[in-house]
């Protein structure tokens, strides 16, 4: 990567006065850092991707070579500070210029390893669907890819153009993402019991990254079925949609004499009630459940656990998460938090004795039971530390997991968060079924 490409990657967040540049981006407020010279900036990024230790580790650096790497002595004769490393870290990301692997440790997609890793399939039921560029391919559409859907690497198994991911909590769902620069096509396949989910979270990632970029052209495509390996014969996604619209039950493949249903092909892809969903609002339809988590300050563990969980149902545009984490430095916070509250279909309650314990949370959930009993939303309490809470009202609910004495055991506890999840979603679903 250039300097003059991470350049313009500042340049939009580059303010002006009459004296001088300097910089500012509102959703890093939070490290408190104003840069007054962005060309120190500019180059701190530009010294770390093109810095001969970040190479010779293929990519992989760790924040504590950073202060030898970045050379700020010729600006301002200071040491590098720890909120200056974390800022230009935090900048890195944000930008999808690195992905993060622990506290300490960030790869640089795009000095990978040219060499492909794949992941060898042991079934042969695979899910195959191309994303295929018209005219021009990003170079930067896998490297970001890669940095949005980091969580999903499977086993360090990256490459410059590819990667293999997997969602084993929700989806138990692995498959490879590669790049044909030749043909200017992503190759997705994948294989698990909800191969189809998991693809969907993939495409709205895709989708996502194509949008920044200003009359960019894809076609997707979708392999007929029942072919051999090397026998590969591909149908437009849209030519599929388009036929359902009009009522064509089948598809007529020419070079193969045979025929398809049209919506056993659709539903290998993305569900009937999506694709109708789309269609009744094209595009812009936010059909997301917004969910409110109601927690005590002791159980913020928990909370980010629950975050974390939920994330395969944020992907899939199920769910809008809310939490006080999400207030912005200047807002009236409480005010702030009954307005999300009330707009919310969906409370969730982080039972422990702390949340029993604290007002706040009493006065969040006496607010929620009540629309609860009027039908104007859903609270249900996640049952995270045990504790005494017979005869409240809240334990009138069916709580989860499900079972009355089942609590987590830790928030590191998956096999129960992947129970608690299946249930939001099932809750989730339900009130998106169209109402008759």
């Amino acid at each position: 990567m250039t300097i003059h490409t991470v350049k313009l990657l500042f340049c939009n967040f580059t303010h002006y006065d009459q004296h001088r540049a300097f910089f500012n981006y509102d959703k890093l407020k939070l490290h408190r850092t104003y840069v007054l010279n962005p060309i120190w900036l500019t180059n701190a990024v530009y010294c770390i991707i093109n810095s001969p230790t970040v190479k010779n580790a293929s990519g992989g650096f760790n924040i504590n070579v950073l202060p030898k790497i970045i050379d700020v002595n010729s600006e301002d004769n200071a040491a590098v500070e720890e909120d200056k490393l974390l800022f230009i870290v935090a900048m890195m990301k944000e930008f999808e210029l690195i992905y993060q692997i622990d506290d300490e440790n960030y790869v640089v997609p795009d000095l990978l390893p040219i060499e492909q890793n794949v992941y060898e399939f042991k079934s042969v039921v695979t899910l195959k669907f191309i994303v295929e560029y018209s005219d021009f391919l990003p170079a930067a559409i896998i490297p970001r890819l890669m940095v949005k859907m980091h969580k999903y690497i499977y086993r360090n198994q990256v490459w410059k153009t590819g990667m293999v991911l997997e969602e084993k909590i929700l989806f138990q769902s692995i498959g490879n993402i590669v790049l044909d620069k030749e043909s200017r096509r992503i190759i997705i396949r994948l294989a698990g019991k909800r191969k189809r989910d998991f693809l969907t979270i993939i495409r709205n990632t895709i989708e996502e990254i194509n949008v920044d970029y200003q009359e960019l052209k894809t076609t997707e495509w979708v392999p007929l079925p029942d072919l051999l390996e090397e026998e590969e014969c591909l149908v437009k996604y849209n030519e599929l949609l388009g036929c359902e619209e009009v009522g064509e039950e089948y598809y007529f493949s020419g070079e193969l004499r045979k025929k398809y249903l049209v919506g056993h092909l659709l539903d290998g892809i993305e569900s009937h009630f999506s694709r109708a969903i789309k269609k009744a609002v094209p595009s812009k339809i936010n059909n997301k459940c917004k969910i409110f988590i109601s927690y005590c300050r002791e159980d913020v563990g928990y909370m980010k656990a629950l975050e974390k969980h939920l994330k395969p149902l944020e992907r899939l545009q199920k769910v809008e998460p809310w939490h006080d984490g999400c207030i912005v430095p200047g807002e009236k916070w409480e005010e702030k938090i009954f307005g999300e509250l009330r707009k919310s279909s969906i409370v969730l309650c982080l039972v422990s004795s702390d949340f029993i314990a604290s007002d706040f949370c009493q006065k969040e959930l006496k607010e929620a039971l009540t629309a609860h009993e009027n039908g104007e939303q859903e609270v249900i309490p996640i049952k995270i530390r045990p504790c005494y809470w017979d005869g409240l009202p809240i334990s009138e609910l069916q709580g989860l997991p499900r079972k009355k004495d089942s609590w987590l055991k830790n928030e590191s506890d998956d096999a129960t968060w992947t129970e608690i999840i299946r249930s939001i979603e099932k809750v989730v679903d339900r009130m998106n079924e169209p109402k008759a």
